[in-house]
């Protein structure tokens, strides 16, 4: 949602997922295939940019270590501004992770089962997956002395256009238009089972403890809020 506000603002880029390889692009975009990420480059630079020539792209920890393997990423993207999008609750983000995984729907416009079944595994796993992404992040930015724009997904939701204009005043850009978050299409995904995974997992005689780690692994504790 934060991104497609950015993009109606027609001043920050057009935010999406460019830099991961075999990301599935709307049928505009015929310029080059996407299967190196010096391709994937150059989609950003050819299809991503708004008038201004301001280009944004969505990153993930995990996959950005691929990325930079592959690239000389500040020769490519000279002067970026960072956003670090974190959410405090962990557990629950893993929750949102595995019900996108399991169903295949990651935005509430896309198709999919309304309700999946439970696997603490899989949980597991994406506690874990999560965890790297930020630790990743967490060593790229502190070994170049970046000092990224951290936002905190519970207090950004129900602000995104106040978000989007701190975004736009850390990268010093101009807003050709205000951001307008009563068009947004998509909408929070979190129901009802959210919370009941939520619930059983922390029922698990471990699962405290391993949130409290995890917690203390980032620099936070006892900072578990509501979806």
């Amino acid at each position: 949602m934060l991104g497609t506000v950015m993009a109606q603002t027609g001043s920050l880029g057009i935010p999406h997922e460019w830099l991961h390889v075999g990301f599935s692009w709307p049928p505009s975009v015929t310029e080059l295939p996407n299967s190196t990420v010096e391709q994937c480059c150059r989609l950003l630079l050819a299809n991503g940019l708004t008038p201004n020539g301001v280009g944004a792209v969505k990153l993930f920890g995990i996959y950005f270590v691929g990325i930079v393997a592959e690239i000389d990423f500040p020769r490519w993207f000279p002067n970026v501004s960072w956003v670090w999008l974190r959410r405090r609750d962990l557990l629950r983000q893993a929750v949102s992770l595995a019900f996108a995984w399991r169903s295949g729907k990651w935005t509430s416009t896309d198709g999919g089962p309304a309700t999946v079944s439970y696997s603490s595994s899989l949980l597991r796993h994406c506690l874990k997956s999560l965890l790297l992404h930020d630790g990743v992040w967490r060593g790229y930015f502190a070994g170049r002395g970046v000092a990224p724009l951290p936002l905190w997904y519970e207090d950004v939701a129900d602000r995104l256009e106040d978000t989007v204009r701190a975004i736009a005043a850390h990268a010093g850009v101009p807003l050709a238009r205000e951001p307008d978050e009563s068009r947004l299409k998509l909408r929070r995904q979190a129901t009802e089972e959210n919370e009941r995974w939520v619930e059983r997992f922390l029922a698990e005689p471990d699962a405290a403890g391993l949130i409290a780690r995890l917690d203390a692994a980032r620099g936070l504790s006892g900072t578990r809020g509501s979806a």
